[in-house]
């Protein structure tokens, strides 16, 4: 091992309000996060801001824009982790006859409202994200502890990039985030874009933290740990019984909830329950929020997107959700906030969080955590140790530690403040947190080896099992996941959801989304339990549509992923 090269591992999050990303060189395990220098400042997170173009594309403002007060009058600026999430809801794909990308989303804020924006070009802007990594004349960027010439060739020869992805948003988010990935030349092949599991994340940013310590709280196997991830749209909770020491680190095992609810509904919410009722009697321009409000605290789709979509879109609605994240950024640090609206004064305090907001936000999360530990024959006296970060949850972390410490009586809380990107960074450290067969074997591979396994004759599983072994895929470890694409599943945004309003409706209604919709793929014999066959029309469809995806996209989902190392 002494004799091998260096490698390089590079860790990246996008999920706050910039990026960040750190190197960390093996088999030292030392780790270096990215500095951006503008002038005398010195940034370990590059903040995002995206310019609204008149032909509805996008642009990432440079560093100089951040340090400018004025922006001109005529520039609309969107909000980098309003925009990501949003490939989660499909994969782009071309059509050659109409020389068109689809789908598109309908584009939020202010006075872009009613322009569009296609998801291809959002995936684009991904791309141009990452570029900010990769050090120019114009741009200057660094690894803390790192010469110039060791940084840019760590850069040059990355062994693997290594990022976060919600767990529950499946394998259409990280096909994207691939893309994005590798039109940056930042690694060469798929195989090299390593995805972990969110709230698995936090626990190797734990172990980044206490890596000096080497500090080790769970060993029992009976006792569970808890991590709880939320970012701008997801709330998720993992669950494992391993010990969190070196050698026995195996988040694989673990299991994951979540819900698309977010930082993004707390200050909705804060501004439908906290703000509107307030400013109601006082402020004319609230009369046209004609809109039913969703429930708090609750994913509620598809209202509650109808009601972001609308609030985005107002004239006046990056307004209000600017004040509502002021109103929780400000309430993480002190019991209250005041401000003047016009010439009306209003003020919020923590306790009217606790009585609003906070039971909601509760509720839904008790709801996910409680299923979580069901599935694993567990309560929440069992937990012993819960990994969260607090600040990520803004004014309601104060109110939810209290809620926490009561839910898991017998659990320590650990306040993760680490960086994701450290922990991810770290990921070759603990090799068996990278979930192998998910790895190797992403939804959208084992679809297509399904279509070429499966014909229009009738069959069972474990003959479906058979074909695909022959293929030389190990079907052990993804029967079950075989026997779900059986039953009728697909990769969330295989095709977009049919209530989903960010779809454009011109979007909804092509071709190929109809199609897809209109019929089952595997019809099961009713006379014979456990036979089915493949619908011959909708297979023929499948393929066509998958070779419409591959066609301008790096990844051809030939062959499964090599694994970065033995597992």
């Amino acid at each position: 091992m002494r004799n091998q090269p260096p490698q390089w591992y590079l860790g990246l999050d996008w999920s706050g309000a910039g990026l960040q990303a750190s190197l960390a060189q093996y088999p030292q395990g030392s780790v270096h996060p990215l500095i951006w220098l503008h002038g005398s400042q010195r940034h370990d997170t590059y903040p995002v801001h995206l310019r609204a173009n008149p032909d509805s594309s996008l642009s990432v403002m440079n560093l100089d824009f951040v340090a400018s007060v004025h922006t001109p009058s005529q520039t609309t600026m969107l909000n980098w982790v309003d925009l990501y999430p949003h490939l989660r809801r499909a994969v782009p794909f071309f059509r050659r006859r109409q020389h068109q990308w689809y789908p598109a989303l309908g584009l939020p804020g202010g006075s872009a409202g009613g322009q569009s924006l296609l998801l291809q070009d959002l995936k684009q802007t991904v791309q141009a994200v990452l570029q900010r990594i990769i050090p120019t004349p114009d741009q200057p960027v660094c690894g803390q502890n790192l010469s110039g010439a060791t940084f840019r060739d760590a850069l040059q020869q990355l062994a693997g990039v290594v990022i976060a992805c919600p767990a529950t948003w499946g394998a259409t988010y990280r096909f994207n985030l691939r893309e994005a990935i590798l039109s940056t030349r930042l690694v060469e092949t798929p195989d090299q874009v390593l995805c972990v599991d969110s709230p698995l994340a936090i626990a190797l940013a734990y172990q980044a933290q206490n890596r000096a310590s080497a500090e080790i709280v769970v060993r029992s196997q009976d006792r569970t740990t808890l991590s709880l991830y939320i970012n701008t749209a997801i709330t998720e909770v993992a669950s494992w019984t391993e010990s969190l020491a070196d050698a026995q680190f195996h988040p694989h095992k673990s299991h994951v909830e979540g819900y698309n609810y977010g930082v993004s509904g707390l200050q909705e919410d804060v501004f439908y329950q906290l703000l509107y009722p307030q400013w109601l009697p006082h402020q004319d321009f609230l009369t046209t929020f004609d809109w039913q409000f969703p429930k708090v605290g609750a994913p509620d789709f598809p209202q509650r997107d109808r009601a972001t979509l609308s609030l985005t879109n107002h004239a006046m609605g990056s307004t209000v959700l600017t004040l509502a994240r002021q109103v929780l950024l400000i309430l993480y640090h002190r019991p209250t906030v005041a401000a003047q609206l016009g010439m009306h004064s209003w003020q919020v305090h923590q306790r009217q969080l606790a009585q609003t907001l906070l039971p909601g936000v509760t509720a839904t999360l008790n709801h996910s955590i409680n299923k979580l530990l069901s599935r694993q024959g567990q309560t929440s006296r069992q937990v012993r140790q819960l990994l969260w970060q607090p600040q990520a949850w803004q004014g309601l972390a104060p109110l939810l530690t209290s809620w926490l410490q009561t839910k898991f009586p017998q659990a320590r809380l650990v306040a993760v403040t680490a960086r994701l990107a450290d922990g991810l960074a770290l990921l070759p450290s603990f090799p068996v947190s990278l979930e192998r067969h998910q790895h190797q074997y992403d939804d959208y591979f084992l679809l297509r080896e399904l279509l070429q396994a499966i014909n229009t004759e009738t069959t069972t599983l474990s003959e479906v099992c058979q074909n695909l072994r022959r293929q030389g895929l190990h079907t052990k470890d993804c029967r079950d996941r075989i026997a779900q694409f059986l039953a009728g599943y697909t990769p969330p945004g295989w095709t977009p959801d049919t209530a989903d309003p960010w779809i454009s409706p011109e979007s909804q209604a092509t071709v190929e989304y109809q199609a897809l919709r209109s019929q089952p793929l595997f019809v099961p014999n009713p006379e014979h339990p456990g036979q089915f066959h493949c619908d011959a029309r909708q297979r023929r469809r499948a393929i066509q549509y998958l070779e419409q995806i591959c066609a301008h996209s790096h990844q051809k989902l030939n062959d499964p992923l090599l694994l970065p190392w033995s597992l």
